[in-house]
């Protein structure tokens, strides 16, 4: 771990772009490794191994952050603040409606 932790930390944050995401991804990298070991077959350095779970690691947790992410403009949320409650609205629409 203390050989790796640096590289480890660098790819994982080339990937996710943020300090404590890298962070908990090498974390995750190291248990991953450690419980995992037995399955090191020796074809590949331990680097390039330690490297792969890094990168897959990575690319799943950057699939389970898009998830997460709401993808809607800043002006939806200004707007939807800006904006009075549902009943409020409600009303309004109701009392423009008697109108016609």
């Amino acid at each position: 771990m203390n050989k790796y932790e640096k590289d480890v930390f660098l790819l994982a944050y080339s990937f996710v772009k943020e300090k404590s995401l890298a962070e908990d991804i090498s974390q995750e990298v190291f248990i991953k490794c450690y419980r995992s070991i037995d399955g090191f077959r020796g074809e590949a350095s331990l680097k390039s191994w330690i490297y792969r779970i890094t990168v897959n690691t990575s690319k799943d947790m950057l699939k389970r952050k898009s998830f997460n992410v709401l993808k809607y403009p800043k002006w939806f949320f200004e707007n939807l603040q800006r904006s009075g409650s549902s009943e409020e609205a409600v009303l309004k629409r109701d009392y423009f409606l008697s109108l016609y």
